[in-house]
């Protein structure tokens, strides 16, 4: 299958989200056409400081004795033929420990540059993801469900990707992404001096989950994310 085109602005291409969704016969060149194009790569986005988390790393902590990270690892495994988790090296120890129990392959992916972002961190994970499409989720949304990655991965299918739309916003986060197709897209919004995934999403125009399906789903409380000691009480009580 074709590389899905990504929207450049430097082409003149509109990149306004509600746009509708590139197809996969627009096609961009490959940037390395040796990297496999099947299959799926769960990815993990677990480097933050976590700077209003206080007391430690936040991916490490616990909801009813499982780690953050554990839970976002359970949510994706199910789809995915192998995992990839973005990191700083001083993590990398600890994360692999934490998550040990993992049936698949994992590779850890540690920014070459720590604390760029976000985005810095997508990228460097996607160029060790070696699939067509990945599944991207936080190491911080514990409530994340298997069901609901699947019909956001089915609805990337053919189009650089997939995003949630939620209270007339986009959230970027979780993500289905052609790999190839959100390594250039990473590539150019970074380029463009901008570093946050909603402009990523902007640049990729991908396809949306509906707020109605993602309420069927459990939204909004499958998308709340932990920042706070507060944050992971509250998810815990419920």
């Amino acid at each position: 299958m074709p590389v899905p085109k990504v929207p450049s602005r430097r082409r003149g291409v509109p990149t306004d989200p509600e746009t509708e969704p590139m197809t996969a016969e627009e096609t961009i060149d490959a940037s390395d056409a040796r990297r496999i194009d099947v299959g799926t790569a769960g990815v993990i986005l677990a480097g933050g400081r976590s700077t209003r988390f206080d007391g430690g790393d936040k991916a490490l902590a616990s909801v009813d004795g499982v780690p953050l990270v554990v839970r976002a690892a359970d949510a994706v495994e199910p789809l995915s033929d192998h995992l990839v988790v973005n990191c700083r090296d001083d993590q990398r120890d600890a994360l692999a420990d934490a998550l040990a129990a993992v049936s698949i392959p994992t590779t850890f992916a540690p920014d070459p540059m720590a604390d760029r972002g976000p985005l810095f961190g997508l990228r460097t994970a996607l160029r060790h993801a070696d699939a067509r499409y990945a599944v991207v989720v936080p190491c911080d949304m514990p409530a994340l469900t298997t069901a609901f990655l699947a019909h956001l991965a089915a609805r990337a299918e053919g189009s650089t990707g997939a995003a949630v739309r939620w209270d007339g916003a986009v959230e970027p986060l979780p993500l289905a992404v052609h790999v190839r197709a959100g390594e250039v897209a990473c590539t150019e919004t970074l380029r463009d001096g901008r570093h946050d995934l909603r402009s990523l999403v902007e640049a990729l125009s991908p396809a949306f989950v509906s707020e109605s399906t993602a309420a069927a789903h459990g939204a909004p409380a499958i998308l709340r994310d932990v920042d706070t000691r507060a944050d992971l009480g509250s998810v815990a009580r419920e």
